[in-house]
């Protein structure tokens, strides 16, 4: 049957692969974990890592499950993707229907900041102004 369901196999492929990243940033995160009340958490020094997992682990103390954490993460995942997808396009829509010579500027940054590159990084990102 997996050869008229392409779809579905590389669906299951990706999944099992992600499933696999979670699981090793889970039990790193786990294995690591300094327990700590909301407003500790807080008022803690990240700089080591800032990441929400290391949050969620750390304030979880006895809740802490591997499927729930696992499962918190992939809906955060899903959820800042499709966020981010909808900001995005927002954002282009509005700059294609707003000031032609707003937009002309940001087209100018954007070409300027990133030259050659295919895509930008955080110090691109930090540097367009405009955008």
């Amino acid at each position: 049957a997996d050869q008229w369901m392409g779809g579905q196999v590389e669906f299951r492929t990706d999944m099992t692969m992600l499933d696999d990243i979670l699981a090793e940033l889970i039990n790193t995160a786990v294995s690591t974990r300094k327990e700590a009340t909301v407003e500790e958490l807080e008022l803690r020094d990240n700089e080591d890592d800032p990441s929400l997992l290391r949050f969620l682990v750390d304030m979880r103390g006895e809740d802490l499950s591997s499927m729930v954490l696992r499962d918190d993460l992939m809906t955060m995942l899903i959820a800042g993707h499709e966020t981010t997808a909808a900001m995005l396009t927002w954002t282009l829509y509005e700059l294609s229907k707003g000031d032609p010579e707003l937009f002309a500027e940001v087209q100018s940054e954007v070409r300027t900041v990133l030259g050659t590159k295919d895509r930008p990084d955080h110090d691109d990102l930090v540097a367009m102004k405009k955008l």
